[in-house]
């Protein structure tokens, strides 16, 4: 799995939304897009967004770790998040994930999780 963080920061009013949003339409692979605000700090609220955002390349992509948020004391995060790896892992086609506004996650768990894993390469 090839991995890559391209990171487009710009003032606000500057049209990098309309850009991304062209320059997507006109992309030969797949794009998810996860708008985020600052409620989605919390991580299974941002997990569960996150899964949405990525069903719509692949349809069964986290079914199983949205089971676990029902449960009414949810596991650690860790587990969920192995889980939902292989799941991404095993979409067959690259794509590419636009995260909007990411800058307004207050989380440090989410920022960790997204940032390394977009950042590592896995092993060939």
């Amino acid at each position: 799995m090839n991995r890559k963080l391209t990171h487009i920061a710009v003032f606000a009013g500057f049209g990098k939304k309309a850009l991304i949003s062209k320059w997507a339409a006109g992309c030969c692979q797949k794009v998810a897009w996860l708008s985020l605000d600052k409620r989605d700090s919390d991580p299974i609220r941002f997990l569960d967004y996150f899964i949405a955002a990525l069903q719509t390349i692949k349809e069964d992509v986290g079914t199983g770790v949205v089971d676990l948020f029902k449960s009414q004391q949810p596991p650690p995060i860790e587990p969920i998040l192995t889980v939902l790896i292989n799941d991404i892992s095993a979409i067959p086609s690259k794509f590419i994930l636009v995260f909007d506004d990411f800058h307004v996650i207050d989380s440090k768990e989410i920022s960790e999780v997204v940032l390394v894993n977009a950042e590592t390469e896995a092993p060939a």
